[in-house]
């Protein structure tokens, strides 16, 4: 009989100042070298149970955790640092709270030399992992230049150079372009049977014909537990499958749009070292209501066109019309919002209301900020949470509430930078009716740029598509 590599005997977590347990009596055993793939809705438990096994929590990530977690028969808590990162280690949603050195290369080495592995073998292992997930071109690139899907790469490759016998990635596909998703589970195949892996995540179809076992968690609780035949039969694959959201959301001819152009770029350029051209000679319009998507592969220029035209990122050269207005490189009033892929970066005060009616009241007097505020983060579906410090929501919540700060200024053109990324099912479509929301009750023109290239072409009015720093001509569904 196997060996347990990962035992969990009636765990609960409860994160500080949390009144509820993020995980309840959970009871878990996992064999050395299977292949787990844990599902769940956004909220469910799933990372509190990677932060608990790979001693994040609550050595970092403070808490109160009840029950024994055991990793290869010792209890987790008593190894120290240098021990638990070769046993087991952890990719997380957000690759800039795991980037820590300045250029992908030193992601990748330092780590391994910080556990003394010698020089020759630093090397092999670093070329190889940098070729493997197709960053040997980036290796001397800072990593705050990176894409988020380049950054998630990177952080992939830097837990596996340090070959660890439990590897726990949380949700590693969700910034990822197809091309790039593929690399990975190729990957997992591969070290399928010589590691123990353990997977969070939403695309439930991706994973499960790889994977030995299927944990669903609901609510902190383990609902089910079996294998991935049974999983199938109870119909996992369908309750997990964001594969038909396109069913779901209504057609464009739904929404009554403007043939008023209120976007027009033309010949748009941005360089960040005065070499290499991000944005190469970008022209695009877009009409009021229009719902546009951007797709494209990590690393294209689509957050990079989201921030100059939002003008936090001054173009090289260009010019951006809003309502028939050259807004130049102005900073302000450009009536431009762009929502960032880390939505904890709009977040500035204590509670999401003082948020909401911060901005509100930058076009507004006390009272019609005070109604309007009210008015977006009902309909956002947050008013239950206002008083709540919006950093300790949910991924979806934060989104929805990022989305409800920057649309209180009013602005004419809404920016949402992959908005869907780490989001299950029923997030992505209270995302998506709020983003419609928007549209029907003010006539925002909103621009998304994602990965989700069979969704943008179903319901959006244009879909783009960027690559090396262009945006080519519109694509249709048959393109």
């Amino acid at each position: 009989m196997s060996m347990c590599s990962v035992v969990l005997k009636n765990v609960s977590f409860r994160y500080m100042n949390q009144k509820d347990f993020a995980l309840k009596n959970v009871n878990l055993h996992i064999k050395e070298n299977e292949f787990v793939l844990i599902l769940g809705e956004s909220g469910s438990g799933k990372s509190t149970l990677g932060y608990l096994i790979c001693g994040l929590a609550p050595n970092l990530i403070p808490g109160k955790v009840r029950g024994e977690i055991l990793i290869d028969g010792i209890d987790v808590n008593s190894l120290n640092k240098r021990e638990l990162i070769q046993k087991v280690n952890m990719l997380l949603q957000d690759p800039d709270a795991q980037l820590t050195y300045l250029t992908v290369e030193d992601e990748l080495k330092f780590p391994m030399e910080n556990v003394g592995v010698d020089e020759e073998e630093i090397k092999l292992r670093t070329d190889y992992l940098l070729k493997k997930f197709d960053l040997s071109k980036l290796r001397d690139t800072y990593v705050f230049n990176l894409s988020y899907g380049q950054k998630q790469r990177t952080c992939i490759a830097s837990i596996l150079a340090l070959d660890p016998k439990i590897i726990i990635l949380d949700e590693p596909l969700s910034h990822q372009d197809e091309v790039a998703r593929k690399r990975i589970i190729d990957f997992l195949k591969e070290m399928k049977g010589k590691r123990t892996i353990i997977v969070m995540e939403h695309r439930a179809h991706a994973l499960l014909k790889l994977c030995d076992r299927v944990v669903v968690l609901e609510k902190g609780c383990v609902k089910l537990n079996c294998s991935v035949n049974e999983a199938l039969k109870v119909g996992i694959a369908n309750n997990f499958n964001l594969n038909d959201l396109t069913k779901i959301f209504p057609k464009r001819s739904r929404f009554m749009r403007s043939r008023k152009a209120i976007l027009v770029v033309r010949d748009l350029w941005f360089t960040y070292d005065g070499r290499n051209y991000i944005l190469a000679g970008v022209n695009f319009k877009l009409n009021k209501g229009d719902l546009a998507f951007i797709i494209g592969p990590n690393g294209a220029g689509k957050s990079t066109l989201g921030m100059v035209l939002s003008g936090m990122l001054s173009p090289h050269k260009g010019t951006i019309l809003v309502n028939g207005i050259n807004i130049g490189s102005r900073k302000v009033n450009r009536g431009i919002c762009y929502v960032p892929q880390n939505p904890d970066l709009v977040f500035l005060h204590d509670t999401l209301y003082e948020d909401v009616l911060n901005s509100a009241l930058k076009s507004m007097d006390l009272k019609r900020g005070r109604k309007f505020t009210r008015e977006l983060i009902k309909a956002f579906n947050l008013w239950h949470l206002r008083n709540n410090d919006p950093h300790s929501l949910s991924r979806g919540e934060r989104v929805r509430a990022a989305i409800a700060i920057m649309s209180a200024l009013k602005p004419r053109v809404l920016i949402a930078d992959e908005p869907f990324s780490g989001q299950d099912k029923r997030n992505i479509i209270a995302i998506m009716n709020c983003l419609n929301y928007l549209r029907e009750r003010y006539g925002i023109t909103i621009i998304i740029i994602t990965h989700e290239a069979d969704l943008a072409k179903s319901i959006g009015d244009k879909v783009f598509l960027m690559k090396n720093g262009k945006l080519y001509g519109e694509i249709t569904c048959t393109s």
